[in-house]
């Protein structure tokens, strides 16, 4: 995970929700009543991903119809009205779900939407069963891309749609960004920000050209880099958003054994001997990414998993076992709890046989469970997004619609309003001489009424050759700046900076003391506002450095 070091100006921002639950969604998830579905919209064109906008507007991606290119991307707001954002997106039939393939995760950042295309009918039916050929002519040229939709104005300003052609398609897998306008006078510029290969060769003996396909699913973005799962793959890709470059981050296991296959007699249709990881949801949590793997056919309850990935060496590690069809994770955090600990909702695409409904949202106060089933009344459900100003969760079902779960049972207390909750963020980059530094942005919202929150900031550098990091930084110092410019705080050795109070024994009750004493950190209380942390060489040292931010109780 980098960001861009060439100067001041070229920084990146990582917005931060200023929002959390109620203590009244703990009390939810201890008790025995299991949470309602409420229809909130219907008649959505397969809708995969989901996410919500500054003003509370939900974004949807939609696979669209058996007519190629009829995905789209459409705001819904919170009265279930919906309204076209961006049509004419690449779509077209997958001949493994023999359904429509093409839009599916989102991820806002400011006024740029990234949206994972599929794989869409880029490849097909081999000549055996089991086995996958390339389709020399598939309906887009965007299938298994990452494309950026940059808006005039929020999303939200924009009352009339946009509509994409073929010919606009073809442009943006050129290499070449297209501008559309509306009939209301705004304008949105789309770039193709990477074009993965639609496929792999995977020859067989019965068939030589027989290919793996790339379907990318769900992504999301820390600092100047994106990260998305891919289900074809089965691997995480790293994106580069500054050189347009991808690769692999990591790969999971394909050696799975299916618990079915040995059974005696065995039931029908259970599969090859081994398991597909599938992975599907991926977020960012205290410091690592939350990947969901679905695992292929036939589905064995039991085998889903969520993998623990460092981002910045790909190692992995379980992090949740034991379940069915994962398709999404998402952290939440009671900010009123004792400890503020994260839990987790689970969405399980299924819970019956194969794929049956229906679908599950779990809650895990710990990774080692046993979960909470919050609700039961989903039909294959594809992702979710809290509302974190009312605590109501929305899904799109792939049916057509988007369903709300109040996963709150109290409306929050309108005096003292939810305290704000910092998502732990991270930007890796090269320090050099000058105004070559490390620059990380955040935004501390107004959820609190303007209460401040305690943040710590840390510039990690010598201990980064541990994680088998070339070249690192070896004596950071860390800056703290308003959003003036105005530098707010220092320090150079995190267990005492000359001139300024030590607030070593604090940040060690914390836990986060730096691995090396020559690594910065401070603490600090923030009103809502904007801030950036900047990293420089001592004496003009030069290396790679990271630069993180944590929300403490």
């Amino acid at each position: 995970m980098r960001t861009t070091t060439k100067n001041l100006k070229n920084h990146w921002t990582r917005r931060v929700a200023a929002a959390a639950f109620v203590s009244s969604l703990m009390a939810l998830a201890g008790g025995n009543a299991m949470a309602q579905c409420t229809e909130l919209v219907s008649g959505l064109l397969r809708p995969i991903g989901i996410t919500q906008s500054k003003k509370d507007n939900l974004l949807v991606s939609e696979s669209g119809t058996a007519t190629p290119n009829t995905g789209r991307i459409s705001i819904v707001d919170l009265a279930g009205t919906r309204r076209t954002l961006v049509s004419g997106l690449p779509s077209g039939i997958s001949f493994e779900a023999n359904a429509p393939s093409g839009s599916t995760g989102l991820f806002l950042r400011g006024r740029t939407l990234y949206l994972a295309v599929g794989v869409g009918d880029a490849v097909m039916a081999g000549p055996g069963q089991g086995l996958t050929a390339a389709n020399p002519n598939p309906s887009s040229p965007l299938f298994s891309s990452i494309l950026a939709f940059h808006f005039s104005a929020a999303v939200e300003k924009n009352t009339q749609g946009f509509t994409l052609t073929l010919a606009n398609q073809e442009t943006l897998a050129s290499g070449q960004p297209v501008t559309l306008s509306n009939g209301g006078g705004d304008t949105i510029t789309i770039e193709m920000i990477v074009n993965f290969p639609n496929f792999t060769p995977d020859p067989r003996p019965s068939f030589a050209g027989n290919v793996t396909n790339t379907n990318p699913f769900a992504l999301v973005a820390l600092g100047d880099r994106l990260y998305v799962t891919d289900g074809g793959q089965n691997l995480v890709w790293s994106v580069d958003l500054s050189a347009r470059q991808f690769s692999v981050l990591t790969r999971f296991p394909t050696n799975i054994p299916n618990p079915l296959f040995n059974l005696n007699p065995p039931p029908p249709s259970v599969g090859g001997p081994f398991l597909e990881p599938v992975p599907t949801g991926i977020e960012f949590a205290d410091g690592h990414l939350l990947v969901t793997l679905f695992r292929g056919f036939p589905f064995p309850a039991g085998t889903s998993t969520v993998q623990r990935v460092d981002p910045l060496t790909g190692s992995q590690s379980a992090f949740i076992g034991g379940l069915k069809t994962a398709i999404d994770i998402l952290p939440i955090r009671a900010d009123d709890e004792q400890g503020g600990a994260s839990k987790y909702l689970l969405l399980q695409y299924a819970s019956g046989p194969f794929v049956a409904p229906p679908g599950l949202l779990l809650r895990f106060d710990t990774p080692a469970g046993p979960p909470t089933t919050v609700a039961s009344c989903l039909t294959a459900p594809t992702g979710m997004t809290l509302d974190q100003k009312t605590g109501i969760l929305y899904l799109p079902e792939l049916s057509g619609r988007i369903v709300s779960i109040s996963v709150g049972a109290e409306a929050q207390d309108a005096e003292t309003g939810l305290a704000p909750t910092v998502r732990n963020i991270a930007a890796r980059g090269r320090v050099e001489s000058g105004e070559n530094v490390l620059i990380g942005g955040f935004i501390i919202g107004e959820g609190t009424g303007g209460g401040a929150i305690k943040v710590v900031v840390r510039a990690i550098g010598p201990s980064l050759s541990s994680k088998g990091i070339a070249g690192p930084l070896q004596d950071p110092v860390l800056t703290l700046h308003d959003a003036n410019g105005v530098e707010i705080a220092r320090n150079d050795n995190w267990k005492g900076d000359a001139g300024q109070t030590s607030q070593q024994a604090e940040i060690e009750g914390i836990g986060l003391a730096p691995a090396s004493e020559a690594e910065s950190a401070l603490v600090a209380a923030l009103a809502p506002g904007n801030y950036t942390g900047i990293v420089r060489g001592k004496v003009g040292n030069a290396g790679v450095a990271l630069v993180e931010v944590y929300h403490v109780q």
